[in-house]
């Protein structure tokens, strides 16, 4: 899967917060793609605190070949006993092309290549397309719990490699 992680600059997130297009992405973006407008609120709030922003912002998935974005995905914040989360999402019109297990791969990557030992997600019971994505990225289903919006999810983590 030929895909990029771009990540989201601060002015970028200003942008999309205050419900505008940054300059350029109105012919990139795919219906879909922009991560949810709490997703930008949180980044920005993390980055008040002085969060680095390799853990507060969203990266777009671009798909080289025509700049286009696709979907994205972020850490959910900076490593807490060296474990972190990740979130993402991928335009329904381009789901089932392996995106979002090559974006997930990217990420452990980088996680990783930081020292973080654990990285999970969260993942509704009904949603069998991540629990796939989590699956052939290496994670495993760890147990179940109440999330901040008191749905029911499944948590799923990986380790890092010895």
């Amino acid at each position: 899967m030929d895909l990029v992680l771009e990540r989201l600059t601060q002015e970028q997130l200003r942008v999309l917060e205050a419900g505008d297009w940054p300059e350029g992405w109105l012919d990139r973006v795919e219906p879909g793609a922009l991560p949810p407008e709490r997703v930008h609120v949180r980044a920005l709030a993390l980055l008040a605190q002085g969060c680095d922003a390799c853990w507060a912002t969203s990266r777009m998935m671009c798909r080289p070949s025509d700049g286009r974005y696709l979907g994205n995905i972020s850490f959910k914040g900076a490593p807490c006993e060296g474990r972190v989360e990740i979130g993402y999402q991928v335009a329904p019109g381009q789901q089932g092309q392996g995106l979002a297990t090559a974006a997930v791969r990217l990420m452990l990557e980088e996680a990783w290549a930081a020292g973080v030992q654990i990285v999970r997600a969260e993942v509704l019971p009904e949603n069998l397309p991540s629990q796939r994505v989590l699956t052939k990225a290496g994670f495993r289903l760890v147990g179940h719990h109440a999330d901040a919006r008191q749905e029911w999810v499944g948590v799923w983590e990986a380790a890092r490699p010895d």
